[in-house]
């Protein structure tokens, strides 16, 4: 044998000998083990020689062999063989090599090696070969023999079936002598060699050896050579991956060596097999410390790849083959996951904080789903945030539908342990108020139910649903519905057995919408369908039961019972008619056509008495004609029935005049609005009909629906033309007299009686009597007097009376003037609002009718034939607007409660609908109201006037009578009205109504007193906005409207629950995204035509136009109204804003960015002429044209162009133009965040360089705003009420500037308190004017004066004033001159920062202080985390960042000193203490850098403390005065300022800055820094210096406020 104690390796030329042999000759196992070695070449005299001396050697220390076939026998005391033989072998130095020599042949022969290995006690390891490693001088030699003869049995690990005992497996006996040795000579001898023969071992014994390695190695801390080895063993074989992960858990490792280990085993996530995963991912997870494990998940999440590797085409053939994607290794990779994440809890945490930190989609793995179930199934602690990441994550599109299949689809035996945590998620998801969140929901419901297909799981499925519908929560049952019916659809076989469980929603019909009623009865409806015609379902009475249940609930007489057997009725004919579902019944049973048309007549008979039901009848069928083809003998029934419309509407035409020619109710009527321009035959009946009977009247309310089902059924029977009802379109509408002639007997009579005088067309005598017949009428004053179109507006005799002002009673006047109204009762005046009202409605139905000729491509209509009905739906559209007109100022004078006309979506039903002749009860109730308050009124004007003569004039009453100032102008307007209305108050439109003036119609006026019952009126369809391609003013405003509020339902349809956007909702029950664009995309090209025509007339500045309207009106055959009010340029105005809204609008719908198409068509139909090169050139590279970055470059690049166009017109449309500027902005940040990961990244790249140019240009255009010089015509009634769209402009201007803080400390520091100064100076100095101006004039006089001058102040202009004389008491020239030069030093720049602007601009610069604050204090945190990689510089930028918002705040609560306001000292108080709650966040980070950077952070400190002074002032004198607008927010930012006080103290006694700290009472002073006398004392009078100088001290100093509670004297 070589000697190897010198250390030198001698394995490697040995081992490769004895892998060729094991290669090449492997041997069968015997019964008896034979050497494979060669025999021996020593002599066997040697040989017997050397054992017999070894064996003398063991028997002197009291081992013997005498069991020959066994192991040797040991003394009582083990430990006394090892003593024994130490001493021996030290004896002389010859004895250990001799020992060694015999030991070594005598384990030549197998069975005595054998025997040598195995122990004597079967409880422990006590063989020979044990107690002689345990000598040391003959240890290492003694390891060398075993690790030389352990190749020599690698060939068993081969040949074995099955696994050996201990006792036959040689190797692994030879491995089992090295564990656990009380001591090793040489251990990194023997780790070397050991890992040096490990690379050639089998893989069992290398499994072995790895697995053994910590109890051979021992506890040693310098294993380095360990685990360099097991890395390269890892390397060329992944098998040993568990032992070696085994040995690494099991190791004494230093910090350096465990992170080594760390990245061993994250590597190798990669590649090793999927039955080693789980014990990977065990050992990576339990091994995690705070250090780590944020890179551990991070590895896991980005490599593991276990579930969802196939798609679910193909997870839908294996499951057809019947294979299975789900082994045994993919649910330990599961249990090894949940089980470590339930004992340690800091990885759920991390792994909430990685998945809330990832904000792109492609970043979302399939496993992210699985961590969020494994966590939440372990418990409550984290419980809720789990939820809410995962909502957000659903929400935000990170989570998709296709990697929930991926985990669910064909993994059914590894779902099945984790369906009640899935199930609980789904539960969970539709209660979410999210709308992705819920369709998530429905989704994950619909795969549970369809993979899981055992009874248990579908009742618990079905179950959680029925418990959903059972919530009451409106968007929660409309979801849950949504499921039943897609379970319905897919699974219609599977639920029938499941029936029972389904019933139970018919318990909650109750409370349910219309469009709820349909999904549920959509679900049964399916079922019966297949139970009448499946075999398989023969017997099942859910047909039955349901068809019993719809015909109670029809013939119920409450309405919201009757309204859900209408719903359930026709969703059953919609299925049972169906001609496409031709499916065989029984003989037993009728037909489904029959029983659809006996369900049909059963409903009709049953609300033929009540309006509302037969309105939700006619309109459901009409839906079902859309949609589906029903069989021809229910399509013959329902046009029989619709054929009685022109019986029960229409009336003859004798001449061109009504046969019965009675007046209704005392009202007369005459026709209107005749399209063809030739005597039409026939009329439709509003004003008989309204003022007849209840039943009659009623009859009108179904008209429009009435007719929609007619035009239906013609569309349907006639290839889509609806030419057999198009004179319809074109009829006479009989409505209440528009002009009357006996209003020309009543003026004869006037003209009569006066004195005599010679009447027009006839003479009188003095007593009045008449000397002719009857007076001639001709064109002559009566025409005027009746049309309003005299020049002076006033018609006198020689004496100079007014001949209209007759004020008898007048029986018989025109409806439609002032006067005329007035004189009719109560009932006559709801008679003509609901005429109109239905003419409104039936125009309204007769454009969704025909508009449908016009949108789709009918080849049975002729081009000639398109134009015509395009030119009368135009004309009709115009009688609509009118219509409207006329109907609102009917509503404004007499209000009155409008029938309702359709059921909205939302309508519930309820026992007041039931009753008909309720509106007429609400009438009297308004009636007797109005009375009694007139009576009131009238009392209460006679007591005012006779205080009227005692009182003295006040200031409005001598300007009045000095400057003829109007009422109108005294009062406060609305702005948006202003614009809308010709810049007439609501004040006057109101007094409009008791005058004796004509009627005012208004066209492009918004109908306010309309609004609040749009709702009622049936809605506009989507085909209706295709007349946009061919309308002009203010058709296209109209129009323009009803889109803006079909967008604001669509894109909010919980929240917006106005009335006009419920009137809109009919037509959007289960729209999708895709068809919601659609149906708008059409109308994308008219809304740039509109928007150019409008932008064109601004420019030109035509002026108002009545005579265009006039025109249009009489070819549609409108009345002639005199007052008739329509500006084009308002108009225009009006169409820009509308414009504008619906773009933004339609940026913002959700998931357009998604719809490339879509968004590129909208922007393209606002690019200029060609994008200006100043913007392409900042742009590197530049975009091409056709891109979506290039289209949107150029909408922003247009809009900015009307932006200078409207800056010279309105502030309102400059502040709306740059509003749909940031949403461009905005909408293409939402474009950039959801591309894919498959976008290149140079596109990226370009995209980031647009939105930073489209940036930096927002912020140009809110500046030009802001400091653009507004004009009193620009501004529309001043600054008044323009607070919220100034604060709208100031926020883009400060968020979107190049450096918001620098801003925001020039406006707060310099711009704000130079231009309060100013302007207090200014009010001081012009009062000063005022009074100057008229000492010598009487008081009222100079009252006047001060008054004017203050209005000078506000409207930046000078008024002449008079006194009551008529003199002209005007400012002097050179006071004038001293005006306007105050004028121009004004605003500093910004003209929008004015007296009546100054709160806005106070408030928009505290919030965006706070906003900027906290950004700052979470970079503060965040920087706090990174303390080693921190670099100095970056501290104190951003030092010098928070130091620039504490001198914002200082200045913006200083102002308070001198500002008396209580609402700017209210937002000081309450943004103050919020200011020191933001900063007190930063406290950690301050005290961490305090030694480096502690002079700027003192300096905060005591500037900050110059505003906590103030805000204690402020809230001391609040609580004097009792202002309980500031002494609500004191609690609160008391406790933030006496925290902060102690901050402070604790950070400058916890740092060695040498600074000093006092802490003492407040002095009780006021604003000014005067000590109040509660508290001054004669000592203390000369030491009364200002506040502000006796806080600042010296650098070495540091002065708090002395108590930050309310300490002073009150």
């Amino acid at each position: 044998m070589e000697e190897t104690a010198s250390g030198r390796s001698i394995w490697p030329e040995k081992m490769a000998v004895l892998q060729q042999q094991k290669s090449s000759s492997p041997l069968k196992r015997e019964s008896s083990v034979k050497s494979p070695l060669p025999p021996s070449k020593i002599p066997k005299s040697t040989v017997d020689s050397e054992i017999e001396k070894m064996v003398s050697m063991l028997a002197e220390a009291g081992c013997t062999f005498t069991n020959h076939s066994g192991p040797p026998s040991f003394p009582a005391d083990p430990h006394t063989l090892n003593r024994h033989l130490t001493y021996l072998f030290s004896l002389n130095p010859s004895f250990p090599s001799l020992f060694l020599s015999g030991f070594s042949s005598f384990i030549q022969s197998p069975t005595n090696f054998t025997r040598v290995l195995i122990s004597s006690n079967p409880t422990r390891n006590q063989s020979l070969v044990r107690h002689l490693l345990l000598v040391p001088c003959i240890q290492l030699e003694l390891i060398n023999i075993l690790l030389e003869k352990l190749p020599e049995y690698f060939h068993v690990d081969f040949e074995a079936e099955t696994s050996l005992s201990l006792e036959d497996d040689v190797a692994r006996l030879i491995v089992n002598q090295f564990r656990w040795l009380d001591f090793l000579v040489d251990s990194k001898l023997f780790t070397e060699n050991l890992m040096q023969l490990l690379c050639v071992c089998p893989l069992n014994l290398k499994k072995e050896i790895i697995g053994s390695l910590p109890e051979i190695i021992g506890d040693q801390t310098n294993n380095n050579t360990v685990i360099e080895s097991l890395q390269q063993l890892l390397r060329e074989d992944s098998a040993v991956i568990v032992p070696v992960l085994d040995c690494f858990s099991n190791l004494n490792l230093n910090p350096e060596l465990e992170e080594q280990v760390i990245t061993i085993a994250l590597s190798c996530i990669r590649t090793i097999d999927a039955e080693h995963m789980p014990h990977l991912l065990r050992f990576l997870l339990l091994s995690a410390t705070p250090a780590n494990v944020r890179r551990i998940i991070s590895h896991i999440r980005g490599h593991l790849k276990f579930i969802g590797v196939s798609n679910s085409r193909a997870t839908q053939q294996n499951k057809l083959k019947g294979k299975s994607l789900v082994d045994n290794s993919e649910a330990s990779i599961l249990d090894a996951l949940r089980s470590s994440l339930r004992f340690k809890n800091m990885l759920c945490q991390e792994i909430l904080k990685e998945l809330n930190s990832l904000e792109k989609p492609r970043d979302h793995k399939v496993i992210d789903i699985w961590l969020l179930v494994l966590m939440y199934i372990n418990g409550d602690p984290l419980q809720r945030s789990i939820l809410k990441s995962f909502k957000k994550k659903i929400v935000e599109d990170c989570i998709q539908k296709v990697m929930l299949d991926q985990c669910i689809c064909g993994n059914k035996d590894l779902v099945q342990d984790y369906f009640p945590s899935f199930l609980s998620l789904s539960e969970f998801l539709l209660t979410c108020k999210e709308q992705k969140a819920r369709e998530f929901g429905v989704h994950l419901y619909a795969r549970l139910f369809e993979e899981f297909n055992d009874t248990y799981s579908r009742h618990e499925v079905l179950g959680a649903l029925i418990t959903h519908v059972g919530s009451g929560v409106s968007f929660e049952v409309c979801s849950a519905l949504e499921t039943m019916a897609l379970l319905a659809s897919k699974f219609t076989q599977e639920l029938i057995p499941l029936s029972c469980h389904i019933n139970g929603i018919l318990d909650y019909l109750e409370g349910f919408s219309v469009e709820n009623l349909h999904k549920v009865y959509e679900v049964f409806s399916r079922l019966i369908l297949l139970a009448r015609s499946s075999e398989e379902c023969f017997g099942s009475s859910i047909a039955n039961e349901l068809l019993m249940v719809v015909r109670k609930q029809v013939s119920h007489p409450e309405l919201k019972y009757k309204k859900m057997g209408l719903v359930g009725t026709l969703n059953i004919v919609t299925f049972l008619g169906d001609a496409s579902n031709v499916t065989r019944t029984f003989q037993s049973q009728k037909s489904n056509a029959e029983e659809a048309l006996e369900l049909l007549k059963t409903s009709l008979n049953s609300c033929k008495q009540l309006y509302l039901p037969l309105i939700l009848f006619y309109d459901e069928l009409t839906a079902i004609l859309k949609y589906k083809t029903l069989q021809p003998e229910i399509i013959e029934w329902i046009g029989k029935h619709v054929g009685e419309f022109e019986s029960m509407f229409l009336s003859d035409l004798d001449g061109g005049q009504l046969s019965n020619k009675n007046s209704y109710c005392g009202l007369e009527g005459e026709l209107w609005m005749n399209l063809d321009g030739i005597i039409s035959p026939i009329c439709l009946n509003f004003l008989p009909l309204a003022s007849s009977s209840i039943q009659s009247a009623a009859s009108l309310q179904i008209l429009p629906a009435n007719f929609a089902l007619l035009s239906a059924v013609e569309r349907l029977t006639n290839h889509g033309s609806l030419g057999g009802i198009d004179d319809l379109a074109a009829l006479y509408t009989f409505l209440p007299l528009r002009t009357n002639q006996d209003s020309f007997e009543r003026l004869e009579r006037r003209l009569a009686k006066n004195k005599g005088k010679e009447p027009v067309g006839g003479q009188t005598h003095g007593d009045e009597r008449r000397l002719g017949g009857r007076f001639e009428r001709g064109p002559l004053v009566l025409d005027r007097w009746l049309r309003g179109n005299s020049e002076d507006k006033k018609e006198q005799d020689s004496d100079g009376e007014d001949l209209r002002s007759d004020t008898r009673p007048r029986d018989r006047m025109p409806y439609f003037s002032i006067a005329g109204w007035q004189c009719l009762t109560g009932k006559q005046k709801q008679i003509v609002t609901f005429s109109l009202y239905h003419a409104a409605n039936w125009i309204r139905e007769l454009l969704n009718a025909f508009c449908t000729q016009v949108g789709g491509r009918l080849e049975c209509l002729s081009q000639p034939a398109k134009e015509d009905i395009i030119a009368k739906l135009l004309k009709r559209l115009r009688n609509l607007v009118f219509i409207e007109s006329l109907l609102n100022y009917s509503i404004k004078c007499c209000p009155q409660s409008l029938p309702e006309l359709h059921f909205h979506a939302r309508q519930c039903g309820s026992s007041f609908l039931n009753r008909p002749n309720n509106m007429g009860n609400v009438e009297k109730k308004n009636e007797h109201k109005t009375k009694h308050e007139s009576k009131k009124s009238s009392k209460a004007s006679t007591s005012s006037d006779t205080n009227e003569k005692l009182r003295q004039p006040t200031i409005l009453d001598v300007l009045r009578k000095a400057s003829n100032l109007t009422t109108q102008e005294v009062r406060n307007e609305d702005s948006s009205s202003t614009s809308l209305k010709g810049r007439t108050s609501e004040s006057a439109d109101q007094s409009s109504c008791d005058s004796n003036g004509p009627v005012t119609v208004e066209v492009a006026a918004v109908a306010k007193a309309l609004e609040t019952q749009r709702f009622k009126f049936r809605p506009l369809l989507f085909q209706c906005l295709s007349l946009l391609t061919f309308s002009k003013l203010p058709l296209n405003l109209y129009l323009l409207r009803d889109l803006h509020n079909k967008l604001d339902y669509f894109i909010h349809p919980i929240k917006h629950l106005t009335p006009r956007c419920l009137s809109c909702q009919t037509g959007f029950a289960g729209m999708t995204v895709d068809e919601f664009f659609s149906k708008v995309k059409p109308v994308f090209p008219s809304l740039r035509k509109h928007f150019d025509s409008a932008v064109c007339i601004l420019q030109e500045g035509d002026e108002t136009c009545q005579d265009h309207w006039k025109v249009q009106s009489a070819i549609a055959d409108n009345p002639d109204i005199p007052n008739l009010k329509f500006s084009k340029i308002s108009v225009s105005t009006l169409v820009i804003k509308e414009v504008f809204s619906c773009f933004s609008k339609m940026l913002n719908i959700p998931d357009i960015q998604m719809n490339k198409t879509v968004l590129s068509d909208l922007l393209q139909s606002f690019q200029p002429i060609k994008i200006p090169d100043s913007i392409i050139s900042s742009i590197q590279p530049i975009p091409l044209p056709g891109t979506i970055e290039y289209f949107y470059l150029g909408a922003f690049s247009f809009l900015e162009g009307v932006l200078n166009i409207a800056c010279s017109f309105s502030f309102m449309l400059a502040s709306e133009c740059l509003l749909t500027l940031e949403s461009v902005v905005i909408s293409l940040q939402i474009f950039l965040g959801k591309l894919d990961g498959n976008s290149l990244i140079m596109n990226r790249e370009l995209i980031q360089g647009v939105l930073h140019v489209l940036h930096s240009r927002l912020g140009t255009s809110s500046q030009k705003i802001l400091k653009h010089n507004w004009n009193n015509e620009s501004l529309e009634n001043g600054w008044k009420n323009k607070g919220e769209i100034v604060q709208k402009v100031l926020w883009i201007y400060l968020e979107y500037s190049a450096s918001t803080t620098d801003l925001l400390d020039e406006l707060a520091c310099s711009i704000l308190p130079q231009d309060f100064n100013c302007w207090k100076g200014k009010k001081e100095l012009l009062s000063e004017i005022a009074v100057g101006c008229c000492r010598k004039e009487s008081d009222a006089t100079r009252k006047s004066l001060e008054f004017c001058g203050r209005r000078c102040l506000a409207g930046n202009r000078v008024f002449a004033a008079e006194d009551r004389a008529g003199n002209n008491l005007g400012f002097a020239v050179g006071d004038v001159t001293l005006y306007e030069t105050m004028v121009e030093d004004d605003h500093h720049g910004f003209p929008t920062l004015c007296s009546a602007t100054f709160v806005v601009w106070y408030r928009v610069l505290n919030e965006v202080n706070l906003s900027i604050l906290n950004k700052l204090v979470k970079e503060a945190v965040h920087l706090e985390k990174r303390k080693p990689g921190v670099q100095p510089e970056t501290v104190q930028t951003h030092l010098i960042k928070t130091s620039k918002c504490v001198n914002v705040v200082v200045s913006l609560v200083n102002m308070c000193r001198t500002h008396d306001k209580v609402n700017l000292r209210a937002m000081a108080v309450k943004y103050g203490g919020k200011f020191v709650d933001f900063f007190l966040k930063a406290f950690d980070f301050l005290q961490i850098h305090f030694q480096t950077h502690s002079e700027i952070i003192i300096q905060m400190v005591k500037d900050l403390q110059k505003a906590t002074r103030t805000i204690q002032i402020l809230c001391s004198e609040a609580k004097g005065l009792k202002q309980t607008v500031i002494t609500s927010k004191i609690p609160a930012t008391k406790r933030s300022m006496e925290r902060f006080l102690f901050r402070v103290k604790a950070l400058l006694h916890t740092t060695s800055s040498g600074c000093t700290f006092w802490m003492g009472n407040l002095k009780h002073k006021d604003l000014a820094g005067q000590v109040v006398s509660s508290q001054a004392y004669i000592d203390d009078q000369n030491d009364n210096v200002n506040e502000d100088q006796a806080g600042v001290m010296d650098d070495d100093q540091l002065v708090t406020p002395a108590s930050e509670e309310d300490r002073e004297t009150e």
